[in-house]
């Protein structure tokens, strides 16, 4: 006889008899106000260690979607212009390049956290 350990009970009433309350809870509605006392998880809060440790721009209001959006190649540009950086059309060029290859892009768009690892890699050659 095969035994398949998903399938042992221990009374065959209890075969398809869910146990317990799952950690994140999707069958209950989302509430409108939030509040403190509420103590369902509706799997949408932070991990602990960004409570703990957040980075720079979760401070400022930035999430890892702003991150991933893909834009057109003068948003990246004007971005990155912003923050500090001045490229030479020849070399935002090739670091737009790679970052499409990072990134899968078909079209000519990419977003910001490939083209940082672009920055990065490009960094590296020289």
């Amino acid at each position: 006889m095969k035994l398949n350990c998903t399938n042992i009970v221990r009374k065959p009433q209890d075969e398809n008899r869910i146990f317990g309350v799952p950690t994140i809870r999707t069958d209950i509605p989302y509430k409108v106000v939030r509040s403190v006392a509420d103590y369902a998880n509706y799997g949408d809060e932070p991990e602990a260690i960004d409570l703990l440790f957040p980075q720079t721009q979760t401070e400022i209001g930035i999430t890892e979607f702003d991150f991933q959006t893909v834009r057109p190649r003068e948003q990246i540009r004007t971005i990155f212009e912003n923050i500090g950086y001045s490229f030479k059309i020849g070399k935002f060029n090739a670091i737009y390049n790679d970052a499409k290859k990072i990134c899968g892009s078909s079209n000519d768009m990419v977003n910001v956290r490939s083209f940082m690892k672009a920055i990065q890699i490009f960094g590296d050659m020289e």
